[in-house]
Formats: C-alpha cells, structure tokens, sequence
C-alpha cells in the first residue's frame, strides 16, 4: 500500500510556471490515470489539495477545475473531468493506458501553468489550454518557471 508519508507535496502556486523534465505524461482527469492506490491514499487523503506530489517512482501536478465536464483543448479533445481536478502524471505512475485524456511525449521537458480553472502545457511549438471556468482570460504569467526534478 502506498503511504501519503512517502510523498513529497508542495501546494500549487497559481499563475506560477512549472518546467516538468522531458518525458512522457499524461494530461487529463488524474482519476483516469494514477493507480488507485495512488488517487487514495495520496491524492485523497491530502484532501484533493492542488500541487505537486513527488515520490522516488514520478511525480504528477494537479490543478482544480472549476466546473466537472467535458472541455475541448486547443488540441480538439475532449477532456474528460468527472473529479474536479485535471494534472499531468508521468508514465511511470500510470496503472494503464487511460481511456480519457491524453499522453504525450515531451522530449525538451514541459512548461505548466495552471490558474483558476486554466491549464496550459506548452513547450516549443506544442501549446495546450484546457480551460474549465465559465469566462476565458488571456492572463499570463511573469514568473520564471519552476524546474522540477
């Protein structure tokens, strides 16, 4: 059984850039993703708090949507929220092959900003939005980005 004493958290700071290592990950809905015993023991018993949560076996940052729904990313999908929260998890915490959400790969590493209900994943020519509140704002950051390990 996973223990949440295992995990490192550190609460999310909004409008603030993360840069995640290169990688593949998944972006969407973390319950579609992480394994159970993960989404149980770690997410809900920190309280479904958004932030980063490292472990020795990968990392995932999760962000509160506004609304639970389908939104449609700049890249046409539609993401899938039935837990009020969407992330990005690396693959090496992945239980399987999603049926919601996306993966990608990010060779150069990945950028993440995640304000009010607003999730942008971009790096070189990749830009991804998913915005789950009821009025859309081009707000950007001026923060530099965090570098995760």
């Amino acid at each position: 059984m996973v223990s949440l004493n295992s995990w490192k958290f550190d609460a999310l700071n909004p409008g603030m850039a993360y840069l995640l290592n290169p990688g593949r990950y998944y972006i969407g809905d973390i319950t579609y993703a992480v394994e159970e015993d993960i989404y149980k023991n770690v997410f809900r018993k920190n309280g479904q708090k958004a932030g980063l949560y490292q472990s020795i076996n990968g990392l995932f940052l999760v962000g509160n949507a506004r609304n639970n729904g389908t939104f449609t990313g700049t890249d046409n999908f539609d993401y899938e929220v039935d837990s009020g929260a969407i992330g990005i998890v690396c693959s090496s915490l992945l239980e399987n092959e999603p049926e919601c959400g996306n993966i990608y790969e990010f060779p150069d590493g990945i950028h993440v900003i995640i304000d009010d209900g607003k999730f942008t994943f971009e790096y070189d020519e990749f830009y991804l939005n998913i915005d789950t509140s009821s009025t859309f704002s081009d707000s950007e950051t001026d923060s530099e980005p965090m570098i995760i390990d």
